[in-house]
């Protein structure tokens, strides 16, 4: 099911090919010409909290940039919807404009069949999900600035998991069993307190690319 939601993120939100004007933000493509939406002190506080780009991964998996152009009073913005690339899953760069709807602290792309919708939490950032049908990925975004993540060798720090590697006493066929897991710590120093979530396999074993990838509900970060 997590492999086809990634399918369907990047079929049914991205289209457009890229071009040799488009940037690369550590592997997520933004048009050339794309810009922060422009507010002043001024405007209506409800316009000023969305004037930004947004950094995070579908799934904790795949990359994801959302950059809102434009702000309308009412109830319009307009923005970019920009992934990355995931060779294990097919999916290949890519972006795309939408019209999207502001409905106080949410924000809205919708299509036939589907809908993206952003959450602003008290720490500034995203909380973010996608849904078509009963396919839904969820992904936290951090606001950053566009200077920086368009600097020439820039590396984002996508909030999403760590994969790593835990020695078990089990034995398989006489190899060491280790549990590869998906790790979202906490800023700060700690301690913190531990939940541990297990699903079991994220597909059948014939498949070899994704039965051996673990995977990485990015909303439980936030729990």
């Amino acid at each position: 099911m997590f492999h086809a939601t990634m399918w369907l993120i990047a079929l049914m939100l991205v289209a457009r090919p890229l071009s040799a004007a488009d940037r690369l933000v550590d592997g997520v493509p933004l048009p050339g010409d794309a810009i922060v939406a422009a507010v002043a002190e001024t405007d209506p506080a409800e316009l000023r909290q969305w004037a930004g780009v947004w950094v995070g991964a579908w799934g904790g998996m795949l990359k994801h940039v959302l950059l809102v152009e434009s702000v309308r009073a009412g109830d319009s913005a307009r923005v970019i919807y920009a992934i990355g690339d995931n060779p294990s899953l097919g999916i290949r760069r890519a972006w795309s404009r939408h019209e999207a709807t502001l409905s106080g602290r949410r924000l809205t792309i919708s299509g036939v069949g589907f809908s993206a919708t952003y959450d602003l939490n008290d720490q500034g950032g995203l909380s973010a999900m996608y849904m078509r049908g009963q396919i839904v990925s969820h992904a936290a975004m951090t606001k950053t600035d566009l200077a920086t993540l368009t600097v020439s060798g820039a590396v984002v720090a996508w909030p999403r998991g760590e994969s790593e590697l835990l020695r078990t006493a089990l034995v398989e066929d006489g190899k060491p069993g280790d549990l590869e897991v998906m790790i979202f710590r906490p800023n700060g120093v700690g301690p913190f307190p531990l939940a541990i979530f297990n699903h079991g396999s994220t597909a059948v074993a014939s498949i070899h690319c994704c039965s051996r990838k673990p995977g990485s509900m990015s909303v439980l970060r936030d729990f």
